[in-house]
């Protein structure tokens, strides 16, 4: 109850108000007519939170203007003197005044009289404590007290860390109390249009006629040279109750002094906009010379062909007034204002206070509120309630502290990050319940289009920000992600919304972490990213995302250890984040838990290694909804492409780009996987899109709206996507459905591409078939012209349909039949890049690298080779480029293989030959006993030598036997035995080091794919042979594939019967259990589906058991 005590139990208190909102707050949709939005109505998959409120004492105690004591405040005499308080004494500050510096010594105190009072000084340097009102006696709400901080920066002491401003040193202490306008921040209830004078929020507010309010923007694009974000006088303020759904609620209704310029769209289950008190009766701020001198003037165009109207940058070329100009900027970088510090041992409680004109551009440490190096004293500060609006440099800054708590303030206009943790060590602090708005780089990361993989950016010449990370300014910073993040919101501005950035070491830290701690590998609290919001970010990057996982900030040791940054894609493993368990330092995820994105490029973006997204809101994004590496989990989300909100989504510049023309054009794709190396598990979403995607293109061009998009560059994608319980509000024809989107259109990878759909209800084949469950595999059937030949990109003829994903007969004794359609597999030719759709039965799908003579990079666009299924023609399956990754659907357990024809010589199917030495690398399997099976042709009379690592000692290696027929080595479950017909050897496939591992998540899984070539075969030609010493023996007469039952066993085997696909879950609460009736499936589950395999659990009961706290706190 005791919610005012803010040194006592604040975060159990926050929790338990948490859990309450959640408690009471279902998320079942209204069915009233009445449209406006409660808390209650306002998320699909989340839950929206309300800003816990603090219990003020009713009565004033303890009142630090009453204390015995007290002296008058009595400065020397003159203009601006510098005035140190005298030791062991309390002054009273009663009236104006303007000083100098100000010394507040060890044992005194400087108190603010419950009065209006304005304190013009230099600085004021605090080793004992600086007090307005107290925890228990709030400073009036009737009364003003200000602090201006006064100085310019050619004063000759600006360097000094107390020039211009309140420096807590020592065990100094400052402590702001304002009177409480409960709620900081809100949101609106319905739209709020231009010219309105009157706004609904959807709950009551305890505001006052005369403050100033922020109304914030609901447009996509954001920054100073298009600001919708609105401020505005409150002239009234009254609570309306309505009858909403059958109940009485209530509602805040505002009337503004003056009438708005732009509309703010609220809508249910979408997103409204936010509603921000700016003003505070405790002000901190700075003179009037704070101001930048040096803003871009209003007449000031960029020109430059990647972006329009948005801030410029030296290697652009601008405008002034519709004449080039070589004077591009960058601007904005004079702003000197005060800042707040509290270091060494000093306390600092604030809440209730205006920060406004504070900051200082560019220089290290002069930030508004600044919690600097406390370390794990951080506990005995906090900063709540306040607000920061006009800064230069920051907002709210923790720096080498930990354990401290940030609530409920709000940022406005703000030049770099606002809410920043600075070196990379900062853990256990509460960064809750925060709003962060229009917030502006430092210069600009020009040319800022797709991946810009390793792109860096340093302080320089075009690049004025001496943190380069600025470059990409956003609202919330994170370089650790061990902290409490929860219930704070983004609304506008920004190169994405929340980053959390990757740092591989502290920058510029304290001393209470080891030599060997890396920020970047420290994970999410248990708990930790909850119930977080974004929108109206990500202008200046194509990809900006809402939420960041990525970027990276470091010291470069070859550069005299010069701060650099990359702001897109890291490509380097040891670059992401790898998050450790903090307890054993096993792998653990990053987990982000009931989060809502709107009107930016890209909803969820994660370059990394591992993470999952729990109960997401995706609502009009630019681009994708995900845009993530790895092992990640996408499961609970709510998807609709476009709202109504027709106002926010029109570009308002000019629409010369591809980021620009996305929004009126409507290109965005639901989700964009990624063409390799992944592990992604979609599941349990619901996608509002169908409707409201562009027609597409006569001539195919796959690059305008799509649902689910599966692009290739140059690489294979292996196993690494599987989707289910997937709903559609309103299905889309099957060329908006899906695509394969080729982005290279001259190589071999477009063959290999597949997904898997678990119960078949994102390809609709389980609707279309009227089936209560239809487990389907996708992949490739074919190309639209040859790679050698090129094309053009509305070429509609296709090449004859290959065999290589019907799944027709590779399970069952039936015939394969043709590469046509049939009762089990269709065949859509109606996409630029045709591909078949098949029931799943038994096979599943897995890869490996074949990697002969050492020979794994050759020539990407060229066949170095085929692949087939036994049975069929050489011609009939898929070709191998010269980075002969393979992926494919197999089921050998009974019978079939994969057949690998091998050539010499790109484009050179004459060359075919057998390599004298064979590798396989990166085997992935779906389950410990199913069976892969290859064969490929070697010379007559060929010996072999074949071994294969199981472990990382160097005796950690199986070597292989020669068995007596195929049926001894497809039923090895060692896998040690080979078998040479004396055209064919054959093998059985196994992962690496025999360790079947799984990325786990419910009822569906995907097999890991690592290790390196561990299984190895080295062949000795005979004598007759006529190879010599070659390492490749030509086979001129190559013998086709082997029969499809070469070494038929007689266990029969049975297709996965539709009892044992995995159940629809219900959509809220989440349920993650793997015991679950969700995930309980036969052993025969087909691929990626039902019970994961039984030595994997470990994992699964750990993820089980944080998951089952997370259902207890919802």
């Amino acid at each position: 109850r005791e919610l005012g005590d803010m040194e006592g139990s604040r975060r159990s208190i926050i929790s338990f108000l948490t859990l309450l909102v959640a408690a009471i707050s279902p998320g079942v949709q209204c069915a009233s007519s009445d449209s406006w939005v409660t808390p209650q109505t306002a998320g699909k998959m989340t839950h929206v939170m309300t800003l816990p409120r603090e219990i003020v004492q009713a009565t004033p105690s303890a009142c630090p203007w009453d204390e015995p004591g007290l002296v008058a405040w009595a400065p020397p005499s003159g203009a601006a003197p510098d005035y140190t308080l005298p030791a062991n004494s309390k002054v009273l500050i009663d009236a104006d005044a303007t000083v100098g510096n100000v010394v507040i010594p060890t044992d005194s105190e400087l108190v603010f009289a419950n009065a209006d009072v304005e304190l013009n000084a230099a600085s004021i340097s605090v080793l004992g404590k600086l007090r307005i009102g107290s925890r228990t006696c709030r400073f009036g709400s009737t009364k003003t007290a200000h602090i201006t901080l006064t100085g310019a920066a050619s004063d000759p002491a600006a360097s000094s860390a107390l020039h211009k401003g309140i420096v807590a040193s020592g065990s100094g202490s400052v402590e702001m109390y304002g009177a409480l306008r409960q709620p900081t921040w809100t949101r609106l209830a319905t739209t709020a249009a231009a010219g309105d004078t009157t706004i609904v929020l959807y709950e009551c507010v305890e505001w006052a006629a005369g403050d100033v309010l922020l109304i914030t923007t609901t447009h996509a694009e954001d920054h100073r040279r298009h600001n919708r974000n609105e401020k505005r006088t409150i002239s009234a303020v009254e609570c309306d109750e309505r009858t909403v759904e059958g109940a009485t609620r209530s509602f805040g209704k505002v009337t503004l002094a003056s009438a708005l310029s732009y509309s703010h769209y609220a809508a249910r289950g979408e997103y409204q906009a936010e509603v921000a008190l700016l003003s505070r009766n405790v002000v901190v701020r700075g003179d009037a010379t704070s101001v930048p001198t040096d803003a871009q003037p209003a007449n000031t165009i960029c020109a430059d062909t990647k972006r329009s109207d948005v801030p410029c940058a030296p290697s652009y070329t601008c405008e002034v007034g519709g004449t080039p100009s070589s004077n591009c900027g960058p601007y904005y970088l004079t702003g000197h204002g005060g800042h707040l510090m509290a270091g060494d041992s000093s306390t600092a409680k604030i809440s209730s206070v205006e920060f406004h004109r504070m900051g200082r551009t560019n220089e290290v440490g002069r930030y508004p509120v600044h919690l600097h190096m406390l370390g794990t004293g951080g506990v005995d500060s906090f900063v709540s309630d306040c607000s920061v609006h006009e800064s230069y440099y920051r907002a709210f800054v923790v720096h080498s502290t930990n354990n401290t708590l940030v609530t409920r303030n709000v940022a406005y206009d703000v030049i770099g990050h606002a809410f920043y943790l600075e070196s990379g060590e900062e853990e256990a602090n509460e960064i809750s319940f925060n709003l962060g708005s229009h917030v502006h780089p430092i210069g600009f990361a020009e040319d800022m289009t797709g991946q810009n993989t390793n792109d860096e950016f340093q302080e320089d010449a075009s690049h004025p920000a001496v943190i380069p990370a600025d470059v990409a300014a956003s609202p919330f910073y994170f370089s650790n992600l061990q902290n409490n993040i929860t219930g704070n919101a983004v609304a506008g501005g920004g190169f994405a919304g929340f980053t959390m950035v990757g740092f591989r070491k502290v920058i510029n830290g304290g001393s209470f972490t080891p030599s060997d701690y890396v920020p970047e590998d420290r994970p999410t609290m248990e708990d930790g990213f909850y119930g977080n919001s974004c929108r109206s970010v990500g202008w200046f990057w194509n990809l900006a995302p809402c939420f960041y996982v990525g970027g990276m900030l470091y010291e470069d040791a070859g550069d005299s250890n010069k701060l650099k940054y990359v702001p897109a894609r890291v490509t380097s493993s040891s670059d992401k984040r790898h998050p450790k368990s903090i307890v054993d330092g096993t792998d653990t995820w990053n987990i982000f838990v009931n989060s809502r994105a709107a009107l930016c490029p890209v909803a969820n973006g994660d370059w990394n290694v591992r993470g999952r997204w729990y109960n997401v809101d995706v609502v009009d994004i630019g681009d994708r909804s995900m845009n993530a590496f790895g092992e990640q989990s996408f499961r609970n989300v709510y998807l609709k492409c476009r709202t109504d909100n027709t106002d926010g989504t029109a570009t308002m510049s000019p629409a010369t780009t591809l980021h620009e023309k996305m929004w009126p054009d409507m290109k965005f794709k639901g989700f964009r996987s990624y063409d390799t190396g992944q592990k992604h598990l979609v599941e349990d979403w619901v996608v509002d899109c169908g409707s409201q995607a562009s027609p597409l293109m006569d001539t195919y061009e796959i690059r305008r709206a799509q649902i689910w998009s599966f692009p290739h560059g140059v690489n294979i994608n292996q196993h690494q996507i599987i989707f289910r319980n997937i709903t559609y509000v309103d299905a889309p024809d099957q060329k908006k459905l899906f695509s394969y989107d080729v982005g290279s259109k001259d190589t071999y990878s477009t063959y290999y591409m597949t997904f898997s759909d678990a119960d078949g209800s994102m390809t609709l084949r389980r609707e279309n078939n009227n089936k209560p469950c239809a487990p389907t595999i996708a992949g490739t059937a074919g190309m639209i012209h040859s790679v050698s030949s090129g094309g053009d990109s509305d070429d509609l003829i296709h090449l004859p349909a290959n065999m290589w994903y019907k799944l027709t007969g590779l399970d069952q004794a039936i015939s394969r039949g043709t590469n046509t359609a049939d009762d089990r597999c269709a065949l859509h030719t109606e996409s630029e890049y045709p591909f078949w759709l098949c029931d799943q039965g038994k096979v599943n799908v897995g890869s490996f690298m074949p990697v002969p003579n050492n020979q794994d990079s050759r020539d990407s666009k060229k066949e170095f080779g085929r692949l087939t299924h036994w049975g069929d023609t050489i011609a009939q399956g898929v070709p191998m480029s010269g980075q002969a990754q393979v992926t494919g659907p197999f089921e050998h357990s009974k019978r079939g293989g994969w057949f690998i024809r091998f050539y010499q010589s790109g484009d050179n199917s004459a060359s075919t030959a057998a390599p004298k030495k064979l590798e396989i690398d990166k085997v992935q399997l779906a389950a410990e006993k199913q069976v892969l099976m290859i064969a490929t042709e070697y010379p007559s009379g060929t010996t072999f030598a074949i071994t294969r690592k199981y472990g990382s000692g160097s005796g950690d290696v199986y070597t292989y036997t020669a068995a007596s027929s195929v049926e001894e080595v497809r039923g090895d479950d060692a896998g040690t035995t080979y078998f040479f017909d004396d055209t064919y050897l054959y093998l059985r496939l196994f992962p690496s080091g025999d360790k079947h591992e799984y990325f786990v998540d419910g009822p569906i899984w995907v097999p890991n794919r690592k290790g390196g070539r561990e299984t190895t075969v080295e062949a000795t030609w005979s004598s007759g042979s006529g190879c010599g010493t070659d390492n490749w023996c030509p086979l001129t007469s190559p013998a086709d594939p082997p029969a499809r039952d070469v070494g038929v066993v007689e266990n029969p085997m049975t297709v996965v019967e539709t009892a044992a696909c995995p159940t629809q879950s219900t959509l809220w609460p989440l349920r993650l259990q793997a015991s679950s009736s969700s995930s309980s499936s036969g052993s025969d589950s087909g691929s990626g589906s039902g019970s994961p395999p039984s030595e994997d659990k470990k994992d699964d009961k750990k993820d089980d058991k944080k998951d089952d706290k997370k259902d207890d706190k919802k």
